[in-house]
């Protein structure tokens, strides 16, 4: 498992002629590319980029020869490379060239990438892959099929990916033709299908993001379009302002492709906005979705969009100014996280509670005993940077966080950055709070309450008043149920705790890059053997029986070695 791309981001942007210039040592010819790519570029240049930015863009299209001295073939080899020492002379470059993708347009689009090999076997359905370099797509499958990408015959894998985050970079590119769309690096992929289907295997994959969400991944704010027109400002104003309620919008303007999409989604809010040409026949396809949690229409004509619109029940209004938008869609995304709350009638045994409730109850646990040091803060922001790469606002919280850290509490930090839950009423936090006007309360995670009423207030019939009583903390059932769950997620260290309870949520891909990760500090053999154990087990509950087999015949060999031949592990 590769470490976390980080380190560019503190280095100041500068000429594309500098940033270069540390690569000079073993891309000799990359200045003369450098001015070609420069001298190529239109003035001004598109998607309000600087010069410098769209030629960075050029010369990471560019291809010339001996073909590994090209910057793009150069990079990508170093970002795969798992010492990331050898990134440091890339960083003035990379700022520039990650400044300019960020400025670019994103949208929700299948892309295509072929590589001359059959891979299928190395994508299982359902695995969670990262690509750590960028990569390049097409739009087109007749490009794809040129020969200078997959050509049509010897072996082959196409890559059908469906992701929000790629960046449409052919105004900006050497060979514009190519409708080449950029898939930033560190891009997260899970596995919706793999086929052998002879010479070529076509293998589908999504990218996962926690963008989708507003800074609550529970909610998906969608935009439905077909006028939206990223190269006017004014769309970016727009983008800008609802981020200032959400933290990414994933944007549809084709209503085929979004509904699809809405149909994919489970266990999730989704807020929808419709322009009110398609909301018409859109939303009659999509208000009985149980995912559709409020639709609104922003439109320029309010009173003939009005007419229709009140004949649905989730339509939360129409809209004509994107100040009165947001404040709606934030009064909307406050109500969906007040619905997150789990009620179990007073029958109920305790140990019918939510699975899910007492997992996560231990998780609270496990991330307190563990030790969080400042690698740790640096690849939290880190991947929070590229989670949120479109999002000036949410960086620049980024920044903030990372600078002043340990300059306030973590009960600032919880106020600060998830403002959108400050407001949830046990200890008061007034003198610690972000907001010290507020006079709050907070409870912790998993606090259980009993209702004890409920009744209608007298000044006001729309108004419900609910008391509510603590629950002991001391209950015997639920004690109970807890300790079983501690006991079978036992561990030296708060991170061998975490992975036992991953395996134990059957999340058999994260389990595994957590123990590879654990294998990257340095670890005796004892920790080794059990770490080689532990990957046995998540090797068979992903069904690949001879890897597991291997890591558990590595777990013994070092037990063998360690421990006397009448140990109670060789019983």
């Amino acid at each position: 498992m590769n470490a976390p791309i980080a380190g560019y981001e503190d280095t100041p942007i500068v000429s594309l002629e500098n940033a270069v210039e540390p690569l000079i040592s073993f891309l000799p010819t990359i200045q003369r590319y450098a001015a070609i790519a420069k001298g190529r570029c239109k003035t001004p240049p598109a998607d309000s980029l600087t010069l410098d930015e769209s030629a960075s863009i050029m010369l990471y299209s560019m291809d010339w020869k001996p073909r590994n001295e090209c910057l793009y073939v150069a990079l990508n080899a170093t970002l795969r490379s798992k010492d990331r020492k050898k990134l440091e002379p890339w960083f003035l470059y990379l700022k520039l060239f990650v400044a300019a993708l960020q400025l670019l347009p994103s949208k929700h689009q299948t892309v295509y990438r072929g590589i001359k090999a059959d891979l299928h076997h190395q994508y299982s359905k359902g695995q969670m892959t990262v690509w750590w370099a960028f990569s390049s797509c097409t739009t087109s499958i007749d490009v794809l099929e040129e020969e200078s990408f997959l050509g049509k015959t010897d072996q082959r894998t196409m890559f059908t990916i469906a992701c929000s985050s790629g960046k449409d970079i052919r105004k900006h590119s050497y060979f514009p033709e190519e409708d080449e769309i950029l898939l930033p690096a560190a891009t997260q992929f899970k596995v919706v299908a793999s086929l052998d289907h002879g010479e070529i295997t076509p293998t589908h994959a999504e990218k996962t993001h926690h963008s989708s969400n507003s800074t609550n991944e529970s909610v998906i704010v969608i935009w439905l379009d077909p006028n939206i027109d990223e190269s006017q400002t004014s769309y970016h104003n727009m983008i800008t302002t609802l981020q200032c309620v959400v933290s990414t919008i994933t944007i549809f303007t084709d209503a085929d492709q979004c509904i699809q999409f809405l149909e994919q989604i489970t266990n999730r809010h989704i807020l929808m906005i419709v322009s009110g040409i398609l909301g018409v026949h859109v939303v009659p396809a999509i208000h009985n979705m149980s995912q559709t949690d409020a639709i609104f229409i922003f439109c320029g004509n309010k009173s003939r969009h009005e007419q229709w619109a009140k004949n649905w029940s989730k339509v939360n209004g129409v809209f004509t100014e994107i100040t009165d938008l947001c404040n709606a869609i934030k009064q909307a995304v406050e109500q969906c996280d007040q619905q997150i709350i789990s009620i179990v009638p007073n029958y109920q045994n305790l140990f019918e509670l939510n699975p899910s409730y007492m997992y996560t109850l231990i998780l609270k646990e496990i991330l307190l005993e563990i030790e969080f040091d400042d690698r740790h803060i640096k690849d939290f922001t880190t991947y929070y940077r590229q989670e949120f790469a479109d999002n000036a606002r949410v960086l620049k919280y980024i920044a903030e966080f990372e600078r002043e850290y340990r300059r306030h509490t973590p009960i600032w930090w919880y106020t600060f950055v998830h403002s959108s839950v400050s407001s949830m009423p046990f200890a008061s936090i007034r003198c610690v709070s972000y907001y010290e006007l507020e006079n709050e309360f907070i409870f912790s995670m998993h606090t259980v309450f009993r209702i004890d009423c409920v009744e209608k207030m007298e000044s006001n019939n729309r108004l419900w008043e609910v008391t509510l009583a603590l629950f002991n903390d001391t209950d015997s059932q639920l004690y109970a149920l807890a300790q079983s769950i501690r006991e079978e997620t036992q561990g030296p260290t708060g991170w061998h705790r975490l992975g036992k309870l991953l395996l134990k949520l059957g999340q058999f891909h994260k389990a595994k890059e957590l123990y590879h990760t654990m294998f990257d500090k340095n670890v005796i053999d004892n920790e080794k053997s059990m770490l080689y154990h532990q990957l046995g087990l998540v090797y068979n509950g992903i069904g690949e029986y001879k890897q597991a087999i291997a890591y558990y015949e590595k777990s013994l060999e070092i037990r063998q070695k360690t421990l006397s031949s009448d140990h109670l592990d060789f019983a």
